[in-house]
């Protein structure tokens, strides 16, 4: 249940659009993520390897067929070399038939979840959420062909048309109905690598003046990424390869601009929807500098970043993005985790679950955990100081309606103490 069935308003669409967000960003799981999944229930289930000694860095080892394999949780980073920092690393070997019943638990527990949900009184907007995720669940393979040809279709029109006013509306709505405006119809209905792959694609059709004659857009992402490398080595224009690797470097900029905004947004729906558009910047960008380092062109030298910076801005937001986990805890939860980092300040905390590479909860729901968690450990004159931090953020007008609740818990979980 939504935070171990404590009401706190607007939970359900925050679980909702998290859900959703978590399970499109890529066309299928990967192993990868299948592993990094395992790891999250293993550390939840208390294990006595585990320790919570929240100074080191935690690593686990995993041997899968013979294949050994680092991953840090948080932050997230997976590796074939062996940390050597003053890591903990915990040996977590896995077998098929192990990461098949995980599969199958995940999906009954996601059947369930939904039923659980559709039993409960929600809002048009949380009904058409809910919908949208029994039918991504069900039906995923249809849902993203779909999306697919219909996306396949409005590029298409923009080529025929060949008009820039044109081909500016229609990118525009495209962007609103597939990435920003998570309540549209078509919101979900195409995995977020693949929205990313569909928008460089066109932008370098668009600024190259060569379309593609086959159903690119229905294509794999591959193939769609190697027409758009083609793309590049078939054009002799200077100017527009400039401009293309420009456009590299206007979407490396917006996606530290739109996760730097992320984290300072007050509203933990509002910031996950922020750390997918970042999300979706990092990944063109990283793209484009992959496909640069394929081709030897002196015009490259444009771009002002590396592909494997942007890479680990990706990687940070899908670390963000398929943290779900805490929705179903009870509110405590966060605030329990914030008792084993804390020492006399908060620094440690936030920056631990609020900051650029751990953007997990933005800014002031951090806080508020951590001031409750310093509360809890504090001696009287603290416990004073964060009573008032509290009741002040109680009074903030910038908070959301969630936030305000969550404060109000914490008051009420106080004045019962």
């Amino acid at each position: 249940m939504i935070f171990k069935g404590i009401e706190i308003k607007n939970a359900f669409k925050l679980c909702l659009t998290k859900e959703l967000i978590a399970e499109t960003i890529y066309p299928n799981k990967s192993s990868a993520d299948t592993l990094v999944e395992i790891i999250k229930e293993f550390e939840s289930s208390k294990d006595d390897r585990i320790v919570n000694e929240e100074s080191k860095r935690r690593w686990y080892e995993i041997n899968f067929k013979g294949r050994i394999t680092y991953i840090s949780v948080n932050p997230g980073e997976m590796t074939s070399i062996r940390p050597e920092d003053n890591s903990e690393i915990i040996l977590l070997p896995l077998t098929q038939n192990q990461i098949d019943d995980f599969n199958k638990r995940k999906l009954e527990k996601t059947k369930n979840l939904i039923k659980d949900l559709s039993q409960q009184n929600t809002s048009k907007s949380e009904k058409k959420l809910l919908k949208k995720y029994q039918l991504i669940i069900d039906n995923r393979i249809q849902v993203f062909s779909d999306a697919s040809k219909r996306f396949d279709k409005e590029a298409k029109k923009i080529n025929e048309r060949n008009n820039y006013f044109y081909a500016e509306n229609t990118m525009n709505r495209l962007y609103s109905e597939y990435l920003i405006n998570i309540e549209d119809d078509y919101a979900f209905t195409l995995p977020l690598t693949r929205i990313s792959t569909n928008i460089l694609l066109l932008q370098a059709q668009m600024i190259f003046g060569i379309w593609a004659n086959e159903n690119i857009y229905i294509q794999n992402q591959a193939t769609a990424l190697g027409f758009c490398t083609r793309l590049i080595q078939m054009s002799q224009a200077v100017d527009r390869l400039k401009e293309f690797f420009q456009f590299g470097n206007e979407y490396f900029e917006k996606a530290n601009e739109v996760l730097i905004q992320a984290i300072q947004n007050t509203g933990p729906i509002s910031h996950i929807r922020e750390i997918r558009i970042a999300a979706h910047y990092f990944w063109v960008a990283m793209m484009i500098s992959k496909v640069a380092n394929d081709i030897d062109t002196k015009e490259k030298k444009v771009l002002k970043y590396s592909s494997l910076i942007a890479e680990e801005g990706w990687a940070c937001c899908v670390t963000s993005m398929s943290y779900t986990h805490y929705v179903y805890e009870h509110p405590n939860w966060f605030a329990n985790r914030a008792k084993l980092i804390l020492s006399d300040n908060s620094s440690n905390f936030i920056r631990k679950f609020s900051s650029s590479t751990n953007p997990i909860l933005p800014r002031k729901m951090a806080e508020i955990y951590a001031s409750y968690g310093k509360f809890m450990i504090g001696s009287e004159e603290i416990k004073n100081q964060e009573y008032n931090n509290l009741l002040n953020y109680h009074k903030d007008v910038s908070l959301n309606t969630f936030l305000v609740h969550l404060v109000e818990f914490f008051l009420n979980e106080i004045s019962s103490s």
